[in-house]
Formats: C-alpha cells, structure tokens, sequence
C-alpha cells in the first residue's frame, strides 16, 4: 500500500505521508470491524518500521557479504509473517475503555471471535467462483439498467405520433413540468423581477458547471443595432464586401464558405472566425467582432454564434456528399469504373473509426463521413459499408441500392475480415452479382520484413538466443509472435537517437544531432511514422551508417544511463547484429523498396503488376550474385534500372557506401543469411498476392484480380488514401475533439473543388441535413448498444477464465499443488515414482494455472509457451523438463549466465541451410 501511494503521488508524496495513510486505512479496517486498536500515530510508526526494514533490506539483499546483516534478517523475515494479520490490537484495558466511549460502542463476544479467527492461518482460496459482493453489486447495476430501459421505451411508446401539445398535457399531468409555460411566467412577471431571476439562473448555472461557457441570462434577447456607417467616398470596399450581415438574420454565404474552407484545413470553427475577423480588421480596416463580445447587442459586423456556423457547414457538407453521388453518376455513364475503398482501426490510443471513400477511375478518392465502429468482423465490415451508402442515399434522396449500384469494387487491405463482405452485401442488397474485392499490395512491405524477422528468431534459437540475454545486466523480454533480438535491438538503438521521440525524457535526439554536427557528419534519421512500409529495412541501413557514431557517442557519454541506453550497450555488442543488419538493408534496397515503389507508381495497372509480381517471385528463387553488397545493378531483373535508381537516391549515397564497406567485411555470413531468408520471402510474396496467380500450384487464387472488374485497369493498386486519413483523423481528433468534426473537415478539405461556383446554394440542404443527421443518430445508438453488450460478453468471459482458474487450483490442490518456489518443482522433477507422462501433465498444468494468475507477467510471455518451435519452422509440445524449467524461472530461478561467441552465429547458420 505505500508502494502504491508513492507510485500514484507523482514524486510528490513521501514515505511519511503514504505511511499515514496506510495507518488511516488499519484505523477505518478496525473500526469498521468494532476490534479495539492503539492509536493512530502508533499504527504509523508500525508502518514506518516495517516500510524501513523493508526498503533498507532490499538495498542490501543480494549484495556480496551482507547476507548475515540485521537488515537482510528483517528483510527475510517480513515474507514469512506477510500473510499473518497487521495485528494493532489495543492489550491495554486503559485504552480499550476509552474507545469504547470514543466509539459508543463495545466489542462483543462475536467481535472477540472475528480477531481471534483473523489471527489463525489464511486460507489463500475462496469458497465460491464469483465474489458475492462484487455479484450484487453488478446484479443491483443491472436491474437499475433495466428498470431505465423498460421506462425510456414505455415513454417512446406513449409519446410516439402524438402532437408536442398532447405531450405537454401528459407531463403536467405527470407533475414532471408545471402547468404554467415559460411563456405565461414572462408575460405575468415584472421586468426587474425577471431580470433578478435570469441573474440568479446564470449564477447557479455558473456554480454547477465552472468549466462551461457562460449561458446568456434566460429571458433577454439581444437588440440588433445599426453600424456607423462611413461615406461612400472614404470606404473603399464594394457594399457588398464591407460586412458580414446582410441584415438582422441574413449572414453572407461567402463567410460561411470561407469558414468552410478553412475548417477543411484543420482549424476549429471558433480559430476559423477569428481568422476571419483578423484578417478583415488587419487588412481590409474592418470592426468585425465575434458573437461573445456583447451580451446585449449585435450589429451586421458581428459574427454569427457557433451553434449557426456549426448548423451552415452541417449543410455544406450535406451539399458535398449530394453533389459527390451526381459526379459518381455522370462518371459511370461515362463507363468509368467506381471503386470504393475503406479502411478501419480498433487500436488502443488511436480510436474505432472507419473512413471511406469512393474513387472515380484511379483518381483520388471522394472522402465519406468517418463513422464510430465497435468490432472488425466480416459482418460488422458489411453494416458499416452500408450505413456509408445509406447517408449518401439520405442526402441524394433516393433508395440505398441505387448508389450502390453504381460501385464496381471494393479496396481494402488483405486482412481476413475483409475478405467477402462483399457478397454479404449482394444478399443485403438482392443483387445478383457482389461487387468485386481488390486488396492493397503495400501490406505486402510488412509481410516481408515479418519474414526476415522470423527467419533472424529462428535463427536466434538455434543459438540458444536466451542464455546470452541472461548475460545482460538489463532484462531483455522479446514476447512478440515473430519477433528477433536483431530487430528489437535495430529499434532500441534508433530510438534512443530517433527525431519522433525528441519530447520523450529517454530520448538523446539533440545531443546526438550536435555529436553528429562537431564532426561534420550529416544524419539520416528519420521518423518512423513517415516511413510505415518498409522502415525495418531502411533502419537498418540508418543504423549501419551510425553504428560507429551511436557507439563513440554513449562511450564518451556515460552519464547517459537510462534503461534503454545500458540495453543499447549490451546489444551493441552482439557481433551477429551487424550481419543482420546489412541482410535487411540489402533486402530492402533490392527487394522490399522496389516493391513498394512500384505497387505505389501513379500509373501503375493491375496488368502491369502481375508482371512485376511474376517477375520478383522467379527472381527470389535464384541464388544472389556477387554485386549483390555493391549496388551497382538491380539484384532482380524485373526491376528496372530507373526504379531501382530513384530507389537508391532515397537512400542516399554516403548511406549505401557504408552498407557496401560493412558488408565486405562478412560478405560469406551476409550471402548464407539471404539465401536462408530468400525462400521465406518468396513464399510471402506468392501468398500474399495470391490473387495475381504468382504460384497457382501452392496459393491457388481466392479472388482473380482479372475478374473483380470489368475494365480492372481502371481501378485504383493501392489504398493508400485511406491508409493516410487514418493517421489524420488521429491527428486532427486532438485537436477538434469529436470524430463527426473530423470527417466534416476532412470532407469540406477534399470536396472544395467539387462545390466552388455551385447554383444552388447550400441553404437548400437544410432537410437533407437533417435526414443524415438522423441516420448517424441511428448509428450511434446501435453503436452504443454493440459496446453496451460488448462489456456484459466481457464480464462473462471474465468470470468464465475465473471459474477455470478456481477449477485448475482446486485439481493441483488435491495433487499436493501449487508449487510455490523452483525447489518444490526440482524435486518433483526428480521423483523417481513417477512416469514422464504424469509430470508432464502435473507441469503443463502448473504452468497454465501461473499464466492465468499471474499479475507480474503478461499472458503472452514466452515463460508460459505451451509449444517450442523448432528450426524447421514445425512445433511440438514441451517436455516435463522444459516445462519445470520456465516454472522455476518464474518463480525465481535463474539460469546460470554463459556467453555466446560468434563461431555459434556461423555454425547456426550453416546448419539451417542444410536442413
């Protein structure tokens, strides 16, 4: 407990005041529970006590010749009293006396019962699956939840095609309004005493909610005034240009497109008015004025109120999205070809959207209202796409399967649920033939460096990777499905020097930028979030041309002593790290560059790229050739010299230059580590996109691109629009705060074009604004209701992994179980009287049963794997051993530490390729 004030008082806390309230918490345990204690300030000083023998024991524990110290002997025996009671008992009689006249209350024979019952040996097990307490209390939620469902939809029902009078009857007869309307009150009320009362509304408004904006006093209006205006002669602009009204309630539409525009390029409605108001007194000597700045009077240079702007570009964008379902129309009369493409995010920290859009051609796509999603299932992919064409069906005003209709195909990337939504649609739809579905090939670039990674981890445990990270002074865990120590080492070291991270306490950014510049060194780092596809190989090339530098720069600083700058020194020392980084960097240069940059190409076909893709999947079977570390021709001959070319003038040249200096010092390693990693790429490459009939024989085609259009050339390669809205509605939410904001400036921004010079007006919009709007309100509530379900599915799972982990104790515990330190389970492993059968059912389930209780670890750690893999890339389970093994590391015991010479990496290498 006072570990967890301190942790929660952000340095601010100290020992003393976590110890106080650590003792408040015992004084309120013992007075809830009527058992007499001592005092507060004595229960403090317990703590105190025991916090420093605690802290001053685990200093000096472990430390060479202080294992008989008083402290380490305190330190030790405080785990053997931890599940013995925090026993502040008042013995004195004096003292108990007067608590009971403190407290008003004796302690009773059942109150004698309950200490002394607290006293004896925890039990460590509940009695029952489900906390009954945490049972009612989520049962008494429930039933409120109910109680309120059942009124809101009795309520619905009553009011339902009634008139707002015959509403207003059934409230007063209710009692929930009085009978006397706002109106009556105003007209029977003297004008001082209404304007007392409106004072006292703001007030009280005010006191409840500080962190709003003040309301304007109920009952006052304010008075519209004339301008002082000059004479003609001394005001230069038209009439029409010198205000923003054009009357009392008539605002010029043009400032209302101007908002517009401006709101496209990120700005808030309240910096878009400022913007306007700044520059119209600036430039043009203008006395325009926001809406806030008199409470009592308007003129036609005011601005108009938020709510007004907010209500304009809602009708603005409802004018883009009809006039975007005309274009699709005169398009597809013209035998054009509609795509339209989507892509979506549930990640933690960035949202759960999906964004939309519709391409004419391969032009770049109309953008589509951004909707809040709950789950990415084939079926949720489906509803989502509909409720896109059903707002653009509200707007236009026709039926949702005749734009629908006018879709060819679909762009998504190639993950599973977005395979086949397109037939669940057809059947929405009763059409006869789905919609053809192309998948992006830039999600490619990813597959391949997961390939090299898996290819280094299989790698790694041929050379007993483990026992070196042992070595390590800092803990390593490298928990990801096809994660490498060579790739999370190329991370760790950028990202200690990485420019996206500059604002990060850790980071060395500046320092290294000004190492870099006293030595006349030009840096090539970049940012991560610029370079998602394909930055594994790219890094590594960064990272050879650093390497030297990062390496000079922590040893001449060695102040620098974070967790991840000691982790760098350690990796950096790895002599396998280098010949993995040059394979990447190679790769990259040869293969997964001149991949993405002709998959990305403007006028690049689907025609074209099946060529390409043949072409690179013929070349990955070949073994490399001598110019390979060189760079001076294209590894593949399918590869062009002008695209491999402006490949290399992104790597620059001092960069490659050093990659070719590297890689002649291991040119042997660096030719046996790509032909290992060449087959697991070709294999990516022709799964992948298996669609373009690459390998028929071994990923037979799913969906022929040939045939999911009639003109396929005339469809867009890749969905990299989409890719990039995601990262731009996570960019703008932390700015405009709201999705529905975001998607209508991303519309209002890649629309603009669309509307200028359009007769009639936006103000026309008005019902087909409101009929959107009530659609999305329809998305929203059914939305609220998949994460209301959503969370009841997860306390059942939750109490379901409960019963499972209650179930498996309850069976080790009639085994003898569970072991509770690594010297129970060595001698359980040497225990002669059993077979190897039943230890390795006793282990494995050990080993489940610490995964499902554990809270130091998380469930994915590799200690609580059930299967190894082994070189060949094949699976088996572990044995008794290997399962004891990560028992007793869990528990405490570690392995004894060795090093690792380079002649392992060489021999691992050569093994693998015979295989």
């Amino acid at each position: 407990m006072i570990r967890y004030h301190l942790e929660m008082g952000n340095g601010k806390v100290t020992a003393t005041m976590a110890a106080r309230e650590v003792a408040k918490q015992v004084y309120a345990k013992y007075y809830n529970d009527t058992v007499f204690c001592v005092s507060l300030s004595t229960i403090q000083r317990k703590v105190e006590r025991i916090w420093k023998q605690f802290s001053e024991g685990r200093k000096r524990y472990g430390q060479t010749g202080k294992e008989d110290s008083l402290a380490v002997k305190q330190y030790k025996e405080l785990f053997h009293t931890k599940s013995e009671l925090f026993d502040v008992f008042a013995h004195d009689p004096l003292r108990r006396q007067s608590l009971e006249k403190e407290w008003c209350v004796s302690m009773s024979e059942m109150e004698h019962k309950y200490y002394e019952d607290q006293k004896t040996e925890r039990r460590m097990f509940c009695s029952k699956g489900v906390d009954p307490v945490w049972y009612h209390s989520m049962m008494r939620t429930q039933k409120l939840r109910e109680r309120s469902e059942e009124y809101q939809r009795k309520r619905d029902q009553q009011f339902s095609y009634q008139t707002l009078d015959h509403i207003t009857d059934i409230l007063i007869e209710t009692g929930e309004i009085s009978s006397c309307s706002s109106d009556e009150e105003k007209e029977g009320t003297p004008p001082n005493q209404l304007r007392q009362m409106s004072e006292t509304d703001t007030q009280l408004q005010k006191e409840g909610k500080e962190s709003e904006v003040r309301a304007e006093p109920k009952g006052r209006k304010k008075l519209f005034t004339d301008v002082a205006e000059l004479d003609m002669d001394e005001d230069l602009l038209p009439q029409e240009f010198q205000h923003i009204r054009l009357s009392e309630r008539k605002v010029r539409d043009d400032f209302y497109t101007t908002i517009a525009n401006l709101s496209g390029k990120g700005l808030s409605i309240s910096e878009a008015s400022s913007a306007v108001i700044e520059v119209g007194k600036t430039m043009f000597g203008r006395s325009w004025k926001s809406a806030g700045e008199s409470d009592e009077v308007f003129d036609k240079d005011t601005v108009p109120s938020t709510r007004s702007i907010r209500t304009a570009l809602q009708q603005i964008e409802t004018q883009i999205l009809c006039l975007v379902v005309e274009k699709l129309e005169e398009e597809k009369e013209k035998g054009k070809m509609i795509t339209h493409a989507s892509d979506s995010t549930t990640k933690k920290g960035v949202g759960q959207f999906m964004v939309q859009g519709l391409h004419v051609g391969q032009d770049s796509p109309f953008p589509l209202p951004i909707l809040p999603i709950h789950r990415e299932t084939t079926e949720d992919i489906a509803m989502q796409v509909d409720m896109g064409f059903e707002i653009l069906a509200s707007v236009r005003g026709v039926s949702v399967e005749d734009v629908y209709k006018l879709v060819d195909a679909h762009m998504t990337d190639s993950t599973e649920h977005n395979q086949g939504f397109s037939k669940l649609l057809a059947e929405m739809y009763n059409l006869e033939t789905p919609a053809g579905q192309i998948f992006c090939g830039t999600h490619t670039t990813l597959g391949f460096s997961s390939a090299m990674n898996k290819v280094m981890r299989l790698v790694e445990a041929d050379m007993k990777m483990e026992q070196v990270l042992q070595s390590f002074m800092v803990d390593l865990d490298v928990d990801s499905k096809n994660a490498s120590v060579a790739g999370q080492a190329l991370d760790m070291c950028l990202k200690l020097v990485a420019p996206e991270y500059s604002h990060k306490p850790w980071n060395r950014y500046r320092e290294f930028l000004l190492f870099l510049e006293q030595r006349q060194v030009s840096s090539v780092l970049f940012s991560y979030k610029d370079r998602r596809f394909g930055c594994l190989s790219r890094a590594a090339a960064v990272l050879i041309y650093h390497f030297g530098h990062l390496t000079e720069f922590l040893s001449q600083n060695p102040y620098i002593n974070n967790r991840l700058a000691c982790l760098v020194r350690e990796v950096m020392e790895l002599l396998y790290l280098k010949v993995a980084l040059l394979v990447f960097a190679c790769l990259g240069v040869h293969l997964v560059e001149p991949f993405y940059a002709r998959t990305i190409e403007k006028d690049a076909t689907h025609t074209q790229l099946r060529e390409f893709y043949k072409g690179l999947h013929t070349g990955l079977g070949q073994p490399i050739s001598d110019n390979y570390t060189t760079f001076t021709t294209p590894e593949y001959p399918v590869v062009s010299d002008k695209l491999f070319s402006s490949v290399k003038k992104t790597y620059t040249e001092e960069v490659l230059n050093s990659v070719s200096d590297v890689a002649a010092e291991h040119l042997d390693e660096v030719k046996k580590l790509t032909d290992l990693m060449q087959p697991h790429l070709k294999t990516v490459l022709a799964r992948q996109r298996r669609d373009y009939g690459i390998d028929e024989e071994t990923f037979p085609m799913d969906y022929p691109v040939s045939e999911q259009a009639s003109n396929i050339d005339g469809t867009p390669v890749h969905n990299i629009g989409m890719e990039r809205q995601c990262g731009k509605v996570d960019y703008r939410l932390k700015k405009l705060g709201t999705l529905n904001a975001v998607s209508r400036s991303i519309i209002l921004k890649n629309s603009q074009d669309l509307r200028d010079g359009q007769i009639p007006s936006f103000r026309g919009f008005k019902a087909a604004a409101q009929a959107k709007r009530e659609v999305e309100l329809n998305w929203s509530k059914l939305m609220k209701a998949k994460f209301e379900s959503g969370a009841d599915e997860k306390q059942e799972m939750a109490q379901r992994k409960e019963r499972k982990r209650l179930d498996m104790l309850d069976t080790l515990k009639s085994r003898g179980g569970p072991f509770t330190d690594s010297g129970e389970v060595e001698k359980f492993l040497v225990d002669e009287s059993l077979n190897n059968n039943a230890k390795l059912q006793r282990m494995k389930l050990e080993v489940q049963f610490a995964r499902e209780s554990t809270m130091l670890l998380p469930k994915v750690d590799p200690i609580f794997r059930i299967q190894v893999t082994l070189p060949s890339g094949k699976r088996r389970m572990k044995t008794a051993q290997e399962f004891g093994d990560a028992l007793m590391a869990y528990l405490g015991k570690r392995s004894d530490r060795t090093t690792l010479e380079y002649a392992k990496f060489q021999e691992s290498l050569e093994r693998l390729r015979k295989m």
